[in-house]
């Protein structure tokens, strides 16, 4: 199950950078640390760390 998840998910994601583009490929996966650290903020109000923050920054910086 687990291989078959994979192998799909290399044909599926590939798939996607070429109809969609490179550009937009590293944009989701670059702010999905953001995005995913803001949710945990909003929806199980827990505080993020210092360490969150800095890299979140460092993130959306370079």
């Amino acid at each position: 199950m687990v291989a078959t998840s994979i192998a799909f998910f290399q044909g599926l994601f590939f798939s996607s950078i070429r109809l969609t583009g490179v550009a937009i490929e590293i944009i989701v996966i670059g702010s999905a640390p953001v995005l995913s650290g803001a949710l945990e903020w909003v929806l199980l109000k827990s505080q993020p760390t210092k360490v969150w923050g800095i890299a979140s920054v460092m993130a959306i910086r370079y």
